[in-house]
């Protein structure tokens, strides 16, 4: 990452908009950052941080106290970075307030551009291949911290390494080795368990076979034998039970045999008895029956020779009922149709009345009308001779305005034409002809007394009179055009114009009481006017229509009279037969015969109760035959004896059943227990090479290999990049120690659990001794550290292709250095600054600005500090 431009404002000392360009260090790559304490050096630095992680350059500095004080709170600090990185320009602006509200903008030459500071972080990141830790350790040196990657623990540093040289790859491998040796572990131990499993359901077994102490037991092979063994012993068991269970069997069906045997000889004593104790209870109803054939026989009678009278009868009394019936409604209808008539006869007068108050209501509008007419007439002469009046006196005003105008253009004009000789005489000058007279001498020139119009005011006060003169005569022309409406309007209405307004009055009061005392009369008419009355000529139509109903409604009464009296006479006749054909049939009365007649679906189901009476006598005697028949010579006998065998049998075939289910168990465990243990021993063997290769590996790629090194694959790879990150600052240490000092990397862990290979040592060689970093002093300490970040960025760009370390900025520490370890350190900066890296110094020792030319010195103020660029 190399910066381009970087604008501040509102941020830190920096009040106004500030704008730094570092493009003018890139050809000399080394550049001091100087000024007063407290001016905004730092700050810089902190810009920058913000810009690509959003937080400032030291742990001890606060995003919340880099809000400038010189602005109100309110006010939203804004920091814009121009960076570029392997070869593309990004852009980068973020901004925040008091209330650390925070806003990012990242802008790429290829890319849309993101907003969201999220999304910008992880961008950046992505881009410059490090977090903020990581660009700390190796980017940017703040201060009061360039002692923490020289100190730095190994677990820090394989993070730092894993990032800028992508070893996460080998990290990977070592976890995926060791996840597959634990899952090859976890499966033999599930299998081993399952074994177990097994193997506690068996011991009962295999105890009986060997002794406690004998370990042969635990021999797949052995196991298999006694398995097998049992499994033989056990199906000559189960096929010994079997011929057992089939003697069962056949004594059982022999038992059952016997046993439905007397089963059907008592039950067939038993349906004896049942037999004759019902022909016994059908016997007792043989009188019932009797009175029931007698009651069938007068049913039969009455079907026969009364039913037939009787249902002639009731048709005729029926016929009776409805004609009587028939002829009370004509009767009704008769008398509702001479009430009609009645109506219509009154409605007819009604008609009439209403036919001549219509006439005269008619007449009335008509009145009205023209009324109305001759009102409207009168209110559109008012409006005319109104608008007449109106425009008069606006002819009036315009005449007036016209005679005005002309006397003011005619006053104008004059005093123009006299005024011509004065104006002339302002332009002659001593010397000059006249252009009048010729005479240069001008003793008496002419003067303009007053004020005299221009010319071209002149005019537009004769344009003015034109236009007032010709509103005149438009205005005098619509004047005469409705004086001639007035006049033609005033002949119609029959008014006097000498008394135009008085006369007028009262044509429209007169006319208007008449035109009210018509609509009043109208009114009354109307409300007298029946609207539900019907036209005359309707309603005598209707009438005739009514008197021809009326006479065929009389007609048919005597008709239906006529047929009432025959059918009396007809029911009479069958009344007298049927009293004959009662008699007749030995029936004590007419209601005996018609209730014998009544309900003939009784009759069926009587004939049908006595056949099947009979057939039941006939059935029961034919069943009582055939069993006696059946069981002549036999006897009832007792069931329970052989019952008890049955149950006996029935006990010995369960519990030899019981047996047989056991022994299959016992079977099926037993072979299911071998078949799986053959499963899980197979399994075992099949796994156990790759399983030992896998933990091998597993341990050797994760450095947890018993008696040897605690270095894992990665940090192995780790070591070989630090042994070369090393090599590299000891070319930079040696200049800057005048060849005191080596840095060493440390072989074994600080304890025996610890992963080795990135601890540092120093070897003196003025005492010829190997110690520990931390006893450097402190300008010992800063020069180590100056040396470790100039080779981790050499080795970055020699190996890792995907981040860049392009820009190094130290923050302070140089104060700690002697006047010649600063020369050392400053000539190995600017030896490396030579090969294509930017580096920048932040210190306020004034031998630097001594050795270097290019800064930008900072000058604080009353309002904020401001930058002035030295090249």
């Amino acid at each position: 990452m190399i910066p381009i431009e970087l604008e501040l404002e509102a941020f830190g000392p920096y009040a106004e908009r500030t704008q730094i360009s570092f493009e003018q260090f890139q050809e000399n790559g080394l550049f001091l950052i100087c000024g007063d304490t407290g001016s905004g050096k730092t700050t810089i630095f902190d810009a920058i941080a913000f810009a690509l992680y959003d937080t400032a350059s030291g742990e001890t500095r606060k995003m919340e106290t880099l809000h400038s004080d010189y602005v109100e709170a309110k006010k939203c600090s804004e920091v814009r970075l121009l960076f570029s990185h392997k070869g593309e320009r990004y852009q980068v602006i973020r901004s925040f307030n008091g209330k650390r509200k925070n806003e990012a903008v990242l802008e790429e030459e290829k890319k849309e551009g993101l907003t969201g500071r999220k999304a910008v972080n992880e961008r950046i990141r992505e881009i410059l291949g490090l977090d903020y830790q990581q660009f700390k350790q190796i980017s940017m040196i703040a201060q009061g911290e360039f002692l923490n990657l020289l100190l730095a623990k190994s677990e820090v540093r394989s993070e730092i390494f894993r990032r800028v040289f992508d070893t996460g790859l080998y990290k990977r491998l070592a976890e995926v080795l060791k996840s597959k040796a634990v899952h090859l572990r976890e499966e033999e131990k599930l299998r081993k368990e399952r074994e177990h499993q097994l193997m506690s359901g068996l011991e009962e077994e295999l105890e009986k076979e060997f002794k406690k102490e004998d370990e042969s037991w635990q021999i797949p092979e052995e196991i298999e034998k006694i398995l097998e063994k049992k499994i033989e012993e056990l199906k000559e068991e189960e096929k010994r039970q079997k011929g057992v269970e089939k003697e069962e069997e056949t004594n059982k069906a022999e038992i059952l045999k016997a046993l439905e045997q007397i089963k059907t000889i008592n039950r067939d004593f038993q349906q004896l008895e049942d037999l004759q104790e019902i022909l016994k209870r059908e016997k007792e109803r043989k009188r019932e029956f009797a009175q029931k054939e007698k009651e069938l026989d007068k049913r039969k009678r009455g079907a026969l020779y009364i039913k037939p009278v009787l249902e002639r009868y009731e048709e005729k009394k029926t016929a009776l009922e409805t004609e009587e019936i028939r002829y009370r409604e004509i009767c009704g209808r008769q008398k509702a149709q001479k009430q009609n008539t009645g109506k219509l006869r009154q409605e007819q007068k009604e008609a009439e009345q209403n036919k001549r108050k219509y006439e005269k209501i008619q007449c009335l509008k008509a009145e009205c009308l023209e009324i109305e007419t001759e009102y409207k007439k009168l209110n559109i002469l008012c409006a005319l001779q109104t608008e007449k009046e109106k425009l008069q006196e606006q002819l009036k005003t315009e005449i007036r305005e016209a005679k005005q105008a002309v006397v003011e253009y005619e006053t104008e004009k004059e005093k123009f034409f006299c005024a011509q000789a004065g104006i002339l005489a302002k332009a002659l000058k001593e010397g000059a002809p006249c252009p009048v007279c010729g005479s240069v001498l001008h003793p008496r020139p002419a003067v303009v007394l007053g004020e005299v119009l221009t010319q071209e005011e002149l005019k537009e006060k004769e344009r003015k009179k034109k236009q007032l003169e010709e509103k005149r005569q438009r205005t005098m022309q619509t004047f005469l055009q409705l004086e001639k409406e007035v006049e033609k309007s005033t002949k119609e209405v029959s008014v006097n114009p000498n008394f135009f307004w008085k006369e007028v009055h009262a044509k429209l009061e007169q006319t208007g009481q008449k035109r009210n005392q018509k609509e009043i009369k109208i009114r009354e008419l109307e409300q007298d006017v029946k609207k539900e009355v019907r036209d005359s000529e309707t309603i005598q139509k209707e009438w005739i229509e009514n008197l021809e109903k009326e006479a065929g409604i009389l007609k048919e009464k005597e008709i239906c009279k006529e047929q009432i009296e025959a059918l009396k006479a007809e029911k009479k006749a069958c009344q007298m037969k049927l009293r004959a054909a009662v008699k007749e049939q030995n029936f004590k009365s007419e209601k005996e015969a018609r209730l014998f007649c009544e309900k003939q679906e009784k009759l069926l189901g009587l004939e049908q109760e006595i056949a099947d009476y009979k057939k039941r006598l006939h059935k029961l005697l034919g069943q009582i035959k055939i069993l006696e028949k059946t069981l002549l010579g036999q006897k009832k006998q007792s069931e329970e004896e052989k019952q008890k065998k049955l149950e006996q049998t029935e006990q010995n075939l369960e519990k030899i059943r019981l047996e047989l289910r056991e022994i299959y168990k016992r079977i099926s465990f037993y072979e299911k227990t071998l078949e799986q243990l053959k499963k899980l021993w197979e399994e075992s063997e099949k796994t156990r090479k790759e399983r030992l290769a896998l933990l091998s590996l597993s341990d050797t790629a994760s450095g947890t290999l018993a008696g040897k090194p605690k270095v894992s694959f990665e940090r192995y790879v780790q070591s070989a990049y630090f042994e070369q990150i090393v090599v590299e600052a000891n070319q930079r240490l040696e200049q800057m120690t005048d060849g005191r000092y080596e840095l060493l990397v440390e072989e074994t862990g600080t304890n025996k659990k610890s992963q080795s290979g990135l601890d540092l040592q120093v070897y003196d060689y003025h005492t010829g001794k190997v110690r520990s970093v931390r006893s450097l002093s402190g300008g010992e300490s800063f020069q180590a550290a100056l040396s470790l970040a100039l080779g981790v960025s050499g080795v970055i760009s020699q190996f890792a292709g995907g981040i860049c370390i392009e820009t190094l900025f130290i923050d302070e520490g140089f104060g700690s250095l002697d006047e010649q370890s600063l020369e050392l350190a400053v000539d190995t900066l600017r030896q490396l600054s030579g090969q294509g890296c930017m580096i920048g110094i932040i210190s306020h020792v004034k031998e630097l600005k001594e050795q270097i030319f290019h800064r930008i010195e900072i000058k604080k103020g009353q309002k904020g500090s401001q930058i002035l660029t030295v090249v």
